[in-house]
């Protein structure tokens, strides 16, 4: 995957990664990104989730081939006749860590690409027979805004494309990069909002 290919995604995929992450206090997803390829670009019409985690433990589990059976069955009949394409995964999780710092009100996603999520979804990869997969990862860092000292802003993320939400209590600064599993290489791509 070069830097110049582009993936879209609709702004109902936005507010189901978010709502699914975030509002149901989820620290983990995972799901279908369904659309199309039109020539170099990605269009993503739905991301559909089949797996969520409470906290970064329950992911430990998933290790063995018993738990992931498990998460592979989820909706297999409802992926398997879905009337629209499989076009990659999206996997998001964010977990308490501090970086040194007392407060506790920041957490945000560390550990791109570990064993037990790439084993986890190499598996679902081969059961379904999908021959190359993007897995669109959302790092999220959590803020609360009354913790925020006027003038603060976000850490940058350089050379990441950064999308912010905000409720008005609390800023979420996502960050979306591509990781190409069948070739086990993190790999930066363009990725823009539905009209953008």
């Amino acid at each position: 995957m070069s830097l110049e290919e582009v993936i879209i995604i609709s702004d109902p995929c936005w507010d189901n990664i978010k709502s699914n992450l975030i509002e149901n206090r989820k620290n983990e997803s995972m799901g279908d990104l369904r659309g199309k390829k039109i020539g170099r670009r990605y269009v993503v019409v739905s991301a559909q989730i089949w797996a969520t985690g409470q906290t970064a433990r329950t992911w430990i589990s998933y290790g063995n081939g018993a738990a992931r059976k498990r998460v592979i069955n989820m909706n297999k009949a409802e992926r398997e006749h879905s009337p629209i394409e499989i076009v990659g995964h999206y996997h998001t999780h964010v977990y308490e860590h501090t970086h040194g710092q007392k407060e506790k009100n920041e957490r945000d996603y560390i550990g791109i690409g570990e064993k037990e999520d790439t084993g986890l979804l190499r598996a679902v990869i081969k059961d379904y027979d999908i021959p190359e997969s993007v897995q669109i990862i959302a790092t999220v860092k959590i803020k609360d805004d009354s913790k925020r000292k006027p003038g603060e802003k976000s850490t940058p993320y350089p050379k990441k494309l950064r999308i912010t939400f905000s409720d008005g209590k609390t800023g979420y600064d996502v960050i979306m990069a591509a990781y190409l599993l069948t070739q086990n290489s993190l790999r930066e791509v363009k990725i823009t909002r539905e009209g953008e």
